[in-house]
């Protein structure tokens, strides 16, 4: 309030006030929200939080330029995640000169559930006893997010040695390919061994 005080040419008194209110500029408000998403776990490598524009010039009455509230902020990152699963939190969070906040969170769901990709599965071989086995190579894995991929194998005849001898008969080796988020990916070969004898009509092929 603006009191003025006084008195006219004449000695009267003269009095006048005025009460002058200020109004707040109109609270700011985040612009094109992010939505909720997910991102595999090759999108997460590089993934980076992002900035947010606010504004209040959508409520104000005119274009009052002390009253314009306007700007970014870049969001924050939390939650219990890594490459392979879990939720991801993006907040962004702005307070203005009149202690008004306002706050946005984005849900980011990670996963993982690509397998990974197999080449040069040994083919099945078929051989008699008395022959050479051939050195059985184990198959590679690539994958998506992981640059070096195990592969085991495990011989239906028990061995511990890939290329242990070969009995007669068949056995299967499985080679399995396992990547940091537990997808597999498999693939299979035989090995056939024929015991090899002589007869009165010549060389015979006996399992």
């Amino acid at each position: 309030t603006v009191t003025y005080d006084g008195e006219d040419i004449c000695g009267n008194p003269l009095y006048y006030s005025k009460t002058i209110t200020v109004e707040g500029a109109p609270p700011a408000a985040f612009l094109e929200l992010h939505k909720d998403t997910s991102i595999s776990c090759d999108e997460y490598e590089g993934f980076q939080p992002s900035y947010l524009a606010y504004s209040n010039t959508g409520t104000l009455k005119m274009a009052v330029v002390s009253c314009m509230i306007t700007g970014e902020v870049l969001g924050e990152l939390s939650g219990d995640y890594d490459a392979c699963n879990g939720t991801m939190y993006q907040t962004w969070t702005f307070t203005d000169q009149c202690e008004r906040t306002i706050t946005h969170v984005q849900k980011i769901q990670l996963y993982d559930d690509e397998p990974p990709v197999m080449a040069d599965c040994p083919e099945d071989i078929t051989i008699c006893d008395n022959e050479t086995m051939p050195e059985i190579i184990p198959p590679s894995a690539t994958d998506n997010c992981d640059t070096e991929v195990p592969v085991t194998w495990v011989r239906s005849d028990g061995a511990t040695n890939l290329n242990d001898k070969f009995e007669p008969g068949e056995t299967t080796i499985t080679f399995t390919a396992v990547d940091d988020c537990e997808n597999t990916a498999s693939c299979s070969m035989k090995v056939t061994v024929y015991r090899a004898r002589r007869s009165q009509y010549g060389n015979n092929k006996v399992l």
